[in-house]
């Protein structure tokens, strides 16, 4: 019942932002079904029982701009403990090919990317061979068999729970509704240091091939855990047209961009946006959106190919303040010095 209040929501949203003359390119099709890249969002307000209505409501001092960017002021590097599950089947086959090899490869381009912003990651891979959690039910906007199904992965397997940041790797039965890529936690959410918290991946966005081809599931649910919202998330994630909480296109010196949106005032307003490119079309206000931050971790720009290849200083500073006021059990060497 819930998901289908969820998903009423969603519906709601769409509808209302119909009044916006922006282009949103359409979600590309992986697998003969469309992309879902992200379902953070949607799960948090499954758990919470709240709605977009309610999503720019301050989670934190993290938050206020003043005490974020304190954060700005240090060079140190806090390390993540980190625990990879790849859930095989009861044979030992691994989900869509993934093995500890291609893990390694995803944690050391985890460790790249998050290493300019002052993150790191000391991680040990799990393996478990167990057929009831190899693949997890299709995702359906009907049922949550699919969420139980991960909870149920995520309370068995998650070790140790409070300090350590679980990460869970399945295939998941293929669903002519959807290609769900990927799911965080917010670090405000409730189940943030439950064995429920953490992140589950999709082996197709871990797997040879799309690691090949750029993707960057795992970046973009990471940045979630760490207390980072979409980019878009002033845009298509707010009912309605010109609500308090719409992030209309603005400078990235505007002051009161911090307190909209994303909480990030150099992130530029967006809609949510597919392509590799900027949308055409304006915002409610009639601005056109202009140049955006398409490559930015927490926006959707997947086609042709992925191409999100950076956070900005403010993402960084809000990783920081989350992880370290939120989350500091995860932090490893004791580097939180604010």
């Amino acid at each position: 019942l819930c998901l289908l209040v969820v998903l009423a929501t969603l519906c709601a949203v769409a509808v209302a932002h119909k009044s916006k003359t922006s282009f949103r390119h359409g979600a590309p099709v992986r697998h003969g079904a469309p992309v879902v890249p992200c379902a953070t969002e949607d799960i948090f307000h499954i758990r919470e029982k709240t709605t977009a209505a309610a999503n720019c409501t301050t989670r934190g001092l993290c938050d206020n701009p003043a005490h974020r960017d304190l954060y700005g002021e240090t060079n140190n590097i806090v390390e993540i403990r980190t625990a990879v599950h790849i859930m095989n089947s009861q044979f030992g086959e691994a989900p869509d090919g993934v093995g500890e090899s291609q893990v390694v490869s995803m944690m050391e381009r985890m460790n790249t990317a998050f290493g300019s912003y002052g993150i790191s990651f000391s991680y040990t891979i799990y393996p478990h061979d167990d057929s009831k959690f190899y693949c997890i039910p299709a995702y359906s906007g009907t049922n949550q068999e699919w969420l139980d199904g991960i909870n149920q992965m995520k309370t068995e397997y998650a070790t140790g729970v409070g300090n350590t940041m679980n990460i869970f790797i399945s295939c998941q039965t293929p669903s002519f509704q959807g290609t769900l890529f990927g799911i965080g936690t917010f670090p405000w959410d409730t189940a943030a240091l439950s064995a429920t918290g953490g992140l589950w991946l999709n082996s197709i966005s871990v797997n040879d091939a799309a690691q090949l081809e750029g993707d960057i599931t795992a970046e973009h649910e990471t940045g979630h855990c760490f207390g980072l919202w979409h980019t878009f998330h002033g845009s298509d994630e707010v009912l309605g047209c010109n609500l308090a909480c719409e992030e209309l296109p603005h400078s990235a010196f505007s002051p009161a961009a911090n307190y909209l949106g994303d909480f990030c005032s150099d992130t530029p307003a967006t809609p949510r946006n597919y392509a590799c490119s900027n949308p055409t079309g304006d915002a409610c206000d009639g601005s056109p959106w202009g140049s955006t931050d398409y490559t930015n971790y927490m926006g959707y720009g997947m086609d042709p190919q992925p191409c999100g290849n950076h956070f900005t200083n403010q993402q960084k500073y809000r990783m920081q303040c989350w992880l370290c006021e939120a989350l500091p059990d995860w932090v490893s060497n004791g580097k939180c010095a604010v």
